[in-house]
């Protein structure tokens, strides 16, 4: 697996969403996921960036599911937060949601839901 396939995959991202997100070619990001052609600099730092993002929005998340409290098992736990960047696409945004809740575990439960939640966010991305 390619550098760049793995941070998009990190970032919830679909080829097709990656291209838009970058304002490339679906072409040219199969391309550089099957490492036929190297990515510029400037590609891998739109994604790193954007990866960053999506912690912060996760970080963010974390706080606001402390204060209101985690959802129960099937529970949707609807709340808001800032989204620094009007590009994000809605599954990055479930990535961010995850890494909120991860976050949230970490501190406050038991680390084995942490494996369940990331398995489950890994796996959408394959």
């Amino acid at each position: 697996m390619t550098i760049f396939k793995y941070m998009i995959m990190a970032c919830g991202l679909t080829q097709f969403e990656a291209a838009e997100f970058l304002g490339i070619a679906p072409e040219t990001v199969r391309k550089y996921c099957q490492g036929k052609e190297t990515p510029p600099e400037g590609v891998l730092e739109e994604i790193a960036s954007l990866y960053m993002i999506i912690y912060g929005v996760g970080g963010n998340a974390a706080e606001i599911i402390h204060t209101i409290g985690p959802p129960s098992e099937g529970e949707i736990l609807p709340f808001e937060v800032d989204i620094p960047d009007e590009r994000l696409p809605p599954s990055s945004l479930r990535i961010a949601a995850a890494i909120g809740l991860m976050i949230y575990r970490a501190q406050n439960r038991d680390k084995r839901e942490i494996v369940t939640l990331y398995t489950t966010a890994r796996d959408y991305n394959s």
